[in-house]
């Protein structure tokens, strides 16, 4: 996960989500979510968990303004 945050680009540089981390569980999306959150404190980084069991919609909202997904709900 640090890699990845070391390489993101600004914001401003981008349209669009930058990486996409897999996980195989909606608990472990959380977790990694969280974790994204707390190593990119004081920086311009934005992480969405998307899984299984709540409304598609609304995770789709999130992702288009900010990602980390359960494999279910990336093939969904």
């Amino acid at each position: 996960m640090i890699p990845i945050l070391e390489k993101l680009l600004p914001r401003k540089d981008v349209h669009g989500p930058q990486a996409l981390i897999m996980v195989p569980t909606r608990e472990l999306a959380v977790q990694v979510r969280g974790e994204v959150d707390k190593l990119s404190e004081g920086r311009r980084v934005h992480c969405v968990a998307l899984y299984g069991g709540k409304p598609l919609k609304e995770q789709v909202d999130k992702l288009r303004r900010e990602p980390t997904s359960s494999w279910g709900r990336l093939v969904a």
